[in-house]
């Protein structure tokens, strides 16, 4: 069974009965990707201390791709 498979009927108002637990799921994903995200521009700082700013750095990062450049429904985050 997928845990993130989330299901309503059209028309329907959506259950809260399981909204804390999907948003406690969506919010560690998040934080884990937020993370990553942190060492891997840490990382790119460490290997040329001179480098330009943070978005022209995540911009030349998110370009090689990687799930960590998009959120749950796929979508690229922008700096």
């Amino acid at each position: 069974m997928n845990p993130n498979k989330f299901e309503a009927e059209f028309g329907k108002d959506v259950p809260m009965a399981k909204y804390g637990e999907y948003r406690g799921r969506y919010q560690a994903g998040f934080q884990k990707q937020a993370n990553q995200l942190a060492k891997d521009l840490s990382k790119a700082y460490d290997e040329n201390p001179k480098a330009d700013d943070p978005a022209r750095i995540y911009a030349k990062l998110a370009q090689a791709g990687g799930a960590e450049f998009r959120d749950a429904w796929g979508t690229n985050f922008t700096f």
